[in-house]
């Protein structure tokens, strides 16, 4: 898994909570890439934000045969997916499966508050 990955343009959907309007979505398009390191380490951009400080660890939670995911990608902090992304700062993870033929299908959480909220889904493929 260490190397480049990147997905096609995909569909992005950001959810903020309002006291007396409940849910609001607001939707965009973004590229997801990042680099897996040697040491665990991951950097890359979802969008227009960055991902700095992230770090790929296995799933302990579910067994993979369960839950169909053997890894996520902690992403730390981010800023801005997409133009009018109504947050500012937001902390995300990427889910990842067991790789298949040099892709990865993905899926993009909002974990802040162990929200879990779905944003996106989308296919890395290696890029090196």
């Amino acid at each position: 898994m260490i190397g480049v990955w990147k997905t096609d343009t995909i569909g992005v959907s950001v959810r903020t909570k309002h006291e007396t309007r409940g849910f609001e979505f607001t939707s965009g398009k973004a590229v997801i890439t990042i680099k897996i390191h040697d040491d665990h380490s991951v950097t890359g951009t979802i969008g227009s934000a960055k991902i700095e400080k992230g770090k790929i660890r296995p799933n302990w939670i579910l067994p993979v045969k369960m839950s169909g995911l053997a890894f996520t990608i902690y992403c730390g902090k981010i800023g801005k997916i997409f133009e009018n992304d109504p947050l500012d700062s937001k902390e995300v993870e990427l889910w990842l499966p067991l790789p298949e033929k040099g892709t990865l299908n993905i899926g993009l959480r909002y974990t802040q508050g162990l929200a879990w909220y779905p944003m996106a889904r989308g296919i890395l493929t290696r890029e090196d």
